[in-house]
């Protein structure tokens, strides 16, 4: 973590996996994660009030001239989108691999001349990729299908912006390597070489194959080809929770400030009542993904069956009480109010056309 006033080192932590993550699996020490925040670790946010030239000028320097820790310069490599929101970022330390130094020039190589539209495409290679197969050794076939377009007096519509599809067989030699409890997804979000977007399910096609629309899909020329990286899967609706971005939206289209009040007074009162009882504690953890994998929600039901409560234990009380400070934090700075009858889905297109229009 980078603070105006000083480094310090934490973890190791476990860091969902990327395209360069995967490339050098062996070299994964080389690799460190950068939190730019503010001295107690929030985010470090702007005020007219404080000149912050200084502050700027320190990060700036780390990121021209790297940071040195146990011996070796780290220097800034890249960013997803999602770490960029989170003022972070990916530095490496230079190391051998195959006989060849690797460098950042050697490991980021782009032609694309301008800054910001090169800097969003290299965030496409460190997107969190948790899943992938092989097209080689699964062999899947892929082909090129165009965008579907339709014209709207002088305006021509995309219907088909990002979205291609695959081959029932397919899709099915993804499901290993999914996390999904035991649902079955057929929808993917995906990654492969240069190309982004959406894969949906179309059982009209025969085969191991999958259908990309290169037009709008294909952000860049790659040669990396090699696999199929899954950033999401789609197999059940997710919940829907407004932001500052959605609100303001709304409210331009007419939504009374009362409706988010009271959607937001709702929250409040749910949140109040995670902690009055187990049952709400182990929902409420179960809903937030936290501590599925060490059945951390069941865990403090079943203290509560045998009249065990877990706020007399100061590590369970303070990891509840931490998330749900959390969910305040968000809601209180984001606005991230969910919407307990709405979902989020995925926007996919009609293949079949059997919705008209």
């Amino acid at each position: 973590m980078v603070t105006p006033t000083r480094v310090t080192l934490h973890g190791p932590e476990l860091e969902p996996l990327n395209r360069i993550l995967r490339k050098y699996p062996d070299h994964s020490d080389y690799f460190m994660r950068v939190q730019f925040c503010d001295e107690d670790g929030a985010d470090l946010f702007v005020t007219p009030k404080a000149s912050f030239d200084q502050v700027f000028h320190r990060y700036r320097d780390i990121l021209k001239n790297g940071i040195s820790v146990a011996g070796r310069i780290y220097q800034f490599l890249g960013f997803s989108h999602s770490s960029l929101r989170s003022h972070a970022a990916w530095f490496l330390a230079p190391f051998y691999f195959r006989g060849e130094l690797q460098l950042y020039q050697n490991i980021i190589k782009s032609l694309i001349q301008i800054p910001a539209k090169c800097a969003a495409r290299i965030g496409q290679a460190f997107s969190e990729t948790p899943s992938f197969i092989s097209l080689e050794e699964t062999g899947i076939q892929w082909r090129n299908i165009p965008d579907v377009k339709k014209q709207d007096g002088d305006i021509q519509r995309i219907f088909s912006d990002g979205v291609g599809t695959i081959s029932q067989d397919a899709l099915e030699l993804t499901w290993p390597r999914l996390l999904q409890g035991g649902s079955i997804p057929t929808c993917l979000q995906i990654r492969w070489g240069g190309v982004k977007g959406m894969l949906s399910l179309d059982t009209r096609l025969r085969g191991r194959v999958m259908c990309i629309r290169t037009e709008s899909m294909e952000k860049f020329p790659s040669r990396d080809k090699h696999n199929l990286e899954i950033c999401d899967a789609a197999s059940r609706p997710l919940r829907l929770v407004l932001n500052r971005q959605m609100i303001k939206i709304m409210e331009d289209l007419g939504v009374e400030n009362s409706f988010f009040l009271r959607l937001q007074a709702i929250e409040l009162d749910r949140l109040r009542a995670v902690t009055t009882d187990a049952y709400n504690t182990g929902t409420f953890l179960h809903m937030q993904g936290i501590g599925l994998n060490c059945f951390l929600p069941t865990f403090i039901k079943a203290l509560d069956k045998y009249g065990i409560d877990y706020r007399q234990d100061d590590f369970l009380r303070i990891v509840v009480e931490s998330v749900v400070l959390r969910e305040l934090r968000l809601l209180k700075h984001k606005a991230r109010i969910p919407v307990s009858k709405g979902v989020t889905l995925f926007g996919i297109m009609d293949e079949t056309g059997s919705e008209g229009g």
